[in-house]
């Protein structure tokens, strides 16, 4: 789109929709010959996790017809870089697109096959050694359940469910001695095919997620889909669908981003000002916690996130579609 709000001139190539952050994106254009994308109406789809996106993303933006991304966070995160960069002129092609959820309406708990006791609050907490830990700061989760649950209780329980653990020796002999001293706390490191996936998180009650940043937060939205109350940290991509009427928003403060990896604030966890994320407060998930495990309302909660969750996929409704600038091209492009 040029600064008038008109369109390149393009051919009769159709539509490329590149569902991979900028750095792949522009190996996928590599991949072929200029001039056959050239002709085609691109489209990348873009997430990123901090307040402000990296400058190579905006440099990125000008070989794309469009740039969809999955929450207002993500968008505004972008418009900062595109602005930080002197490229204004590209904020016309930044286009909110959610995570369309889907197709889990027919999945039923099943607390039997998964170990779980029927009469309990059970919660769930995802665990990927190979992700950011720092951003996703599982032990926070951990802090905020034994803060809420200072001694172990029959009625409540939390699984993780860890993916890849024995590839951290450290984190494992961490929650290996943890779970010796707490009954009430269990790990799972089993395998699951996407249904097992889905059916193993609709048999709780709960999802905890002490994050400290989210692009979207898929996960958050499929347990929603699926009736399970989110408590998670109530900040980025995941406050475009998480309310207090269907969810529990966890308080935070915003503070730099550090992150050891170097993915996010810099190398050797150097604070970049410009990078902010969220410091959920664990003692008031805590709160929120007990809360939730005693709330009469919790059902009503998952009413309203279903109807929540179920609106996103609006945007991606044939209806929607049509009416999206890429129909105006291919309109224009048949013969």
């Amino acid at each position: 789109m040029k600064s008038d709000g008109s369109y390149p001139a393009v051919g009769r190539g159709g539509v490329w929709l590149i569902h991979a952050n900028a750095q792949e994106s522009l190996i996928a254009l590599m991949a072929f010959p200029s001039e056959s994308w050239e002709s085609r109406y691109r489209i990348a789809y873009w997430a990123w996790e901090t307040t402000r996106a990296p400058s190579l993303w905006a440099w990125a933006a000008q070989f794309f017809h469009e740039i969809w991304v999955p929450s207002r966070f993500v968008f505004d995160a972008l418009e900062q870089s595109l602005r930080a960069t002197g490229r204004e002129r590209l904020l016309p092609r930044l286009r909110i697109m959610p995570h369309p959820v889907t197709g889990l309406t027919a999945v039923r708990s099943d607390r039997r096959r998964f170990g779980l006791d029927p009469d309990a609050f059970e919660t769930l907490c995802l665990f990927n050694t190979r992700s950011t830990a720092t951003r996703k700061n599982p032990w926070a989760a951990l802090d905020a359940w034994t803060q809420a649950f200072p001694e172990p209780n029959p009625k409540a329980r939390l699984r993780l469910k860890v993916q890849n653990l024995g590839e951290d020796a450290q984190a494992q002999a961490r929650l290996e001695t943890l779970c010796d001293a707490r009954p009430d706390i269990s790990t799972s490191d089993e395998a699951f095919d996407e249904s097992a996936m889905m059916a193993f998180m609709a048999s709780f009650d709960a999802i905890l997620s002490l994050h400290r940043s989210e692009g979207f937060g898929l996960t958050l939205a499929e347990a929603m889909a699926l009736g399970v109350a989110p408590i998670a940290t109530g900040w980025s991509g995941n406050m475009d669908f998480m309310r207090d009427d269907n969810s529990y928003p966890v308080p935070y403060d915003l503070i730099p981003v550090r992150d050891p990896s170097g993915l996010y604030g810099g190398l050797f966890g150097r604070a970049d000002p410009s990078q902010l994320w969220a410091e959920p407060k664990t003692a008031e998930a805590a709160r929120i916690l007990r809360r939730a495990a005693a709330d009469p309302a919790r059902a009503q909660r998952a009413k309203a996130a279903r109807s929540t969750i179920a609106a996103l996929g609006e945007a991606w409704s044939a209806k929607a579609l049509s009416a999206l600038p890429m129909a105006k091209f291919i309109g224009a492009a048949a013969p």
